[in-house]
C-alpha cells in the first residue's frame, strides 16, 4: 500500500496580534409617554434591533416585534392595534444607554413614528468607539 503524502509542516509563523478598535453601532432607545390629567405616564418603549423594531407596553410584561421594512403607516396601525391611542399628548424620550439626548412633545402616535423612523435613517451607519 502506498501511503498519501502528508501536508509539509508551516514553514511560517502567523504575525503577531495587533489592538484592533471595535467601533459600537449607536442604539437609541425611545421611550413615549402618554398625558393623563396632569403628568405623564409610561406607555411604550422602541428600540431597534438589526432587523426588527421591540416594542415594549407598558402594562404588559412581554415585548412585540415588528420587522424594521414595515411602512411608518403600517407600525403606525400595529401599535393601534395593540391598544395605543392614535391622538393623545405625547412626551418622547431619546436615550442612548443612560443618557437622555433628546425630549420632545406631540400630538399624534404618526408623528412620533415618523420622527423616530426618520431619526433612524439618519443614524444609520454611525458608530462610535474609541480611536
Amino acid at each position: 500500500m502506498d501511503k498519501q503524502p502528508s501536508c509539509p509542516p508551516a514553514l511560517y509563523l502567523s504575525p503577531p496580534a495587533l489592538p484592533v478598535v471595535i467601533a459600537k453601532p449607536i442604539d437609541y432607545e425611545y421611550i413615549i409617554f402618554i398625558r393623563q390629567c396632569f403628568c405623564y405616564s409610561h406607555s411604550f418603549t422602541l428600540t431597534k434591533r438589526i432587523d426588527r423594531w421591540k416594542v415594549r407596553i407598558a402594562d404588559r410584561e412581554k415585548a412585540y416585534q415588528i420587522p424594521v421594512d414595515k411602512s411608518i403607516n403600517d407600525i403606525n396601525l400595529i401599535l393601534q392595534s395593540l391598544g395605543i391611542n392614535s391622538t393623545a399628548l405625547y412626551k418622547l424620550e431619546i436615550w442612548c444607554g443612560e443618557k437622555n439626548i433628546s425630549t420632545k412633545y406631540f400630538t399624534s402616535l404618526h408623528s412620533i413614528i415618523k420622527n423616530v423612523s426618520d431619526n433612524e435613517i439618519v443614524i444609520a451607519g454611525v458608530s462610535y468607539g474609541s480611536l
